[in-house]
C-alpha cells in the first residue's frame, strides 16, 4: 500500500509539473508580451529564455538533491505557488521599476534583463522539480520515458485549460492564480501535516485572490495606467482604456491604439474615399471604432459594413468611445459583424454584433441584426462587392498582422471590389528619412499589391496612406479637391491646401519612384518578409548599426547543397563523440521546435486566431509527446537486446531510429502542404500535424533513454537538459532567423535536412 502511494505521488507530481509548466508559460509569456508593448520578438525570446533556465534547473537538480525523500518535492510545489503570482507582479511592475518613460521602450539590455529575471525562478524551479520527480518515479521501478510521458500529459491538461480560460476572457492574473491553486490541489493528498497546513493557507489566499481577481487586476494595471477605467484580457490581446480631462486613450497590449483627439482617422478615410467618384458600398476591416466609420459616413454611402476581429473588444470599447462620438450604431446603413476579416472576404460569412446596451432591451433579437436593431432583415444582407475597402488592421509587425498585407490577402480584396473599386490602408514609416528596411518593407508590400492591382499610389508621411485599384488612380489634386468641396466634408485636418501639398511636393514623386524600383521580395503567406523587416526596424531603435543590414537573403540550390554538406561534416565529427546520445536528443528537440514554430505561424497565417487556439495546438503537441514517450520503449518487446546508440550493438534499435528520423524528415518536408492548400488549413489538420511532430520528437527521447547502459537516475538530468537546450535553439533560430529571413517553406526544408543528417549519429 505504501509503495502504491509513493508511485501515485510521483506520478501525480510529474503530471502537476507538466500542467504548471504549460499553463505557467501561457500566463507569463502573455504578461511579458503586454509589458513590452506586444512586440512578437520579445515573446519568442522569452520562450527561449524559459527553456534555457529550465535546462539549467535540470542540470542543477542533479547535484542539488542527494536524497529521495518526498518533502523536498512538496516544498518546491509550495514554493511554486508563491513564485508564479510574484512573477506576474514583477512583470507588471517592470516599467515603473526600471524608470521607463510612459509610452517609450526600455533599453534593449534592460528588456532582456527583465525577461531573464522573470523566467529565471520558475524556469529553474520547474527544471529541478522534473529531475527530482523523475528520480523518485524511477526509484519505484518505472522508466524515464514514462516519467517524460506523464509530464507531457500534464502539459496537455494545462494547454486545454489555458484555452478554456482565454475563450471566456478570464483575466490572465486569475489564470495564474488558478494554475497555482490546481497545482497545490493535485498534490494536497500527499502532503504531510505541516505541509497541509501551509498549503491550506495558500489555497485560501489563492481562492480569495481569484474571487477578487478583477479588483487586483485593475490595481496592478494602474501601476502603468494611473487613469485606468477598464482592463480586459481577450483571446487576441489585453485592452486597457484610460480617461483624463475628457481625453480617452485605448491601449492594445499597452501600446496606444487610439485617442479621441487624434486626426489620423479623418486623414486616412478622406484621402482614400476621395479617390472614388461615388463610394456607395464601403467595407471597413478593423479599426471602425477608432473613427473610421464616423468619417466614412460623411461621404453619405448607401451601405457600410464594419467587420471587427474581436467581439470582446467591441463590448469594452463601444460604451466608452461612444461618449465622444455621434453614435454610428444608430445608423441603419451601418452593419457591424465580428469575424476574421480574411475569412469574411473569402466566405462572406460573419457573426452579427449586437451592442450590449441594445441586447439587454431585446427579448428576441434579429439573427441578422447589427447597428440599428429595428430595420428590415432584407436591408442587412451583406453586399458581394464594395466600392471601397478600408483596411484598419494593425501594421504587419507580427505573424497575425502580416496576413493582412500579403499577396494572397490582396487577391481576396480584389475579388470583393466592384468595377473601379479601391483598396486603402496605412503603413507607418518616418516623416523625412526612410531607412533601407523601411523602403524594403514598403517595397515588399508594394510588390504584393502590384501582383494583384494595376495601380498603386503612396501618400508619404509619418503614416503613409496607400491606395490600390485595378484601374489608374488619380495623382493630381484638382479632382480630389473638387470632390471634397462637392461632398461638403467637415474635418479638422483635411482641406484643399493639404491635398494640394500631399500630391505636389517632391517627396510624393520620390517615394513612389523609389518604391516602384526597389529590389524587395514579395510579401506572401509562406514568406512573411514584413515580419522580419519590422523586427529589424524595431531592433534598430536600440542598435543603429542594424540600419545597414542587407535583408535580401536568398538560398539557391547551391546554397542548400553547401548547407547540407556542412551539416553532414559537423554531425559526422560528433558521431564518434562520447556525448552523441545527448546530441541526438538535442537535435530532436531542435527539429521539434522548428516544426512547432513553423506550424504555429502557419496556422496564424491561415486562420489568424493563434492566441485563441494556441492552447489546443500545444495540447496536441504535448499529447503527441505523451504517446511517443509511452509507446516507443514498448518497441523493445520485439528485440531481446537494445544497447547504446553509440555502440550500435542492436541492429533492431538502429533500424527503429532510422525509421523515426526518416519519417520525421518526410513529415517536415511534406508539412509545406499545410501552407499551400486550403483544405489542410483547419484546426483539425494543424492539430494532427502538431501531434505527429510531438510523437516523433518524444519517441527519439524515449528510445535514447531506454538504450543507455547507465543507470536511469544518472541520465535524467543530461538528457532532459539536452532536450530543453535543443528546443531553445530551435525556437529562437526558427522564429528570429529561419522563418522571417528564409520563409516557412525553407524552415520546414531545414528541419527535414536536420532529420536526415541526424541519421549519421545513429
Amino acid at each position: 500500500m505504501e509503495i502504491k502511494q509513493k508511485i501515485s505521488a510521483s506520478a501525480a507530481a510529474l503530471v502537476a509539473i507538466g500542467f504548471a509548466s504549460i499553463l505557467g508559460q501561457i500566463v507569463l509569456l502573455r504578461e511579458l508580451n503586454v509589458a513590452f508593448y506586444g512586440v512578437e520578438l520579445i515573446y519568442l525570446l522569452a520562450l527561449g529564455i524559459w527553456l534555457l533556465w529550465s535546462a539549467v534547473g535540470a542540470i542543477c537538480g542533479r547535484w542539488l538533491f542527494r536524497s529521495m525523500r518526498s518533502p523536498h518535492l512538496n516544498i518546491l510545489f509550495i514554493l511554486l505557488a508563491f513564485i508564479l503570482p510574484l512573477d506576474i507582479a514583477f512583470i507588471r511592475a517592470v516599467r515603473p521599476l526600471f524608470k521607463a518613460v510612459p509610452g517609450a521602450f526600455l533599453p534593449l539590455t534592460t528588456q532582456l534583463s527583465a525577461m531573464t529575471l522573470a523566467a529565471l525562478p520558475i524556469g529553474i524551479l520547474l527544471g529541478m522539480m522534473f529531475v527530482l520527480a523523475a528520480r523518485y518515479y524511477i526509484a519505484d521501478g518505472h522508466s524515464l520515458a514514462k516519467a517524460y510521458a506523464l509530464e507531457c500529459l500534464g502539459g496537455v491538461i494545462g494547454g486545454l485549460l489555458g484555452t478554456l480560460l482565454l475563450h471566456f476572457s478570464i483575466s490572465n492574473l486569475v489564470a495564474g492564480m488558478t494554475c497555482c491553486l490546481l497545482t497545490i490541489i493535485i498534490l494536497f493528498y500527499y502532503f504531510n501535516k505541516v505541509e497541509r497546513i501551509i498549503s491550506s493557507l495558500i489555497v485560501s489566499i489563492l481562492l480569495l485572490s481569484i474571487i477578487g481577481g478583477e479588483s487586483i487586476d485593475k490595481s496592478t494595471t494602474r501601476w502603468t495606467h494611473p487613469n485606468l477605467v477598464v482592463v480586459k484580457d481577450t483571446p487576441y490581446c489585453r485592452i486597457a482604456v484610460d480617461t483624463l480631462a475628457g481625453q480617452i486613450a485605448l491601449f492594445e497590449n499597452d501600446a496606444l491604439a487610439y485617442d479621441n483627439e487624434s486626426a489620423a482617422a479623418e486623414i486616412f478615410v478622406h484621402l482614400s474615399t476621395l479617390q472614388h467618384p461615388n463610394p456607395q458600398r464601403i467595407l471597413i476591416l478593423g479599426g471602425g471604432l477608432f473613427g473610421l466609420v464616423d468619417e466614412a459616413l460623411k461621404h453619405r454611402p448607401q451601405k457600410i459594413v464594419y467587420v471587427e476581429l474581436d467581439r470582446v473588444f467591441l463590448d469594452i470599447a463601444q460604451p466608452i468611445l461612444q461618449i465622444d462620438r455621434t453614435g454610428f450604431w444608430d445608423y441603419s446603413i451601418v452593419q457591424i459583424f465580428t469575424a476574421d476579416p480574411r475569412k469574411f472576404l473569402y466566405s462572406n460569412r460573419a457573426s452579427p454584433y449586437i451592442p450590449l446596451s441594445q441586447a439587454e432591451t431585446l427579448s428576441t433579437p434579429s439573427p441578422l441584426a447589427g447597428g440599428n436593431m429595428g430595420r428590415d432583415i432584407s436591408d442587412t444582407l451583406i453586399p458581394s462587392e464594395f466600392d471601397l475597402i478600408l483596411l484598419g488592421m494593425p501594421e504587419p509587425s507580427s505573424g497575425q498582422a502580416n496576413r493582412y498585407y500579403t499577396e494572397e490577402f490582396f487577391r481576396l480584396c480584389s475579388q470583393r471590389l466592384s468595377k473601379g473599386g479601391i483598396l486603402a490602408f496605412r503603413l507607418r514609416s518616418a516623416e523625412n528619412l526612410w531607412t533601407g528596411q523601411m523602403l524594403q518593407r514598403a517595397g515588399s508590400i508594394y510588390r504584393a499589391l502590384t501582383k494583384v492591382f494595376a495601380d498603386v499610389v503612396i501618400l508619404p508621411g509619418t503614416t503613409n496612406v496607400i491606395t490600390a485599384a485595378p484601374n489608374l488612380l488619380l495623382q493630381t489634386p484638382e479632382v480630389l479637391v473638387n470632390r471634397l468641396l462637392q461632398r461638403n466634408i467637415e474635418a479638422r485636418s483635411i482641406n484643399s491646401e493639404l491635398i494640394n501639398y500631399l500630391y505636389t511636393n517632391d517627396r510624393f514623386r520620390q517615394i513612389n519612384t523609389e518604391i516602384a524600383f526597389i529590389a524587395a521580395p514579395v510579401n506572401t503567406d509562406a514568406h512573411p518578409i514584413c515580419y522580419q523587416l519590422t523586427t529589424l526596424i524595431w531592433l534598430s531603435q536600440f542598435l543603429p548599426q542594424l540600419f545597414k543590414v542587407n535583408t535580401t537573403i536568398v538560398f539557391d540550390r547551391i546554397d542548400w547543397i553547401w548547407f547540407g554538406l556542412g551539416l553532414t561534416v559537423v554531425l559526422f565529427m560528433l558521431r564518434f563523440a562520447r556525448i552523441s546520445p545527448f546530441i541526438i536528443v538535442g537535435l530532436a528537440g531542435l527539429i521539434g521546435m522548428l516544426l512547432e514554430s513553423a506550424l504555429l505561424l502557419g496556422y496564424q497565417i491561415k486562420q489568424g486566431i493563434l492566441y485563441q487556439d494556441i492552447g489546443i495546438l500545444l495540447s496536441a503537441f504535448m499529447l503527441g509527446m505523451t504517446a511517443g514517450a509511452y509507446t516507443a520503449p514498448h518497441l523493445r518487446l520485439f528485440s531481446h537486446s537494445i544497447n547504446s546508440v553509440r555502440k550500435r550493438e542492436s541492429n533492431y534499435s538502429k533500424l527503429i531510429f532510422l525509421l523515426i528520423l526518416t519519417t520525421l524528415a518526410v513529415f517536415a518536408f511534406g508539412s509545406q502542404l499545410f501552407l499551400k492548400t486550403n483544405w489542410l488549413s483547419n484546426l483539425l489538420c494543424f492539430g494532427a500535424g502538431m501531434f505527429l511532430s510531438g510523437f516523433l520528437t518524444a519517441a527519439i527521447f524515449a528510445l535514447v533513454s531506454a538504450s543507455q547502459p547507465e543507470s536511469p537516475k544518472k541520465i535524467i538530468s543530461p538528457l532532459y537538459a539536452s532536450d530543453l537546450i535543443g528546443g531553445c535553439v530551435g525556437i529562437v533560430a526558427g522564429s528570429i532567423f529561419f522563418v522571417p529571413f528564409l520563409g516557412l517553406s525553407a524552415t520546414l526544408k531545414i528541419a527535414a535536412i536536420l532529420a536526415l543528417a541526424g541519421l549519421i549519429l545513429v
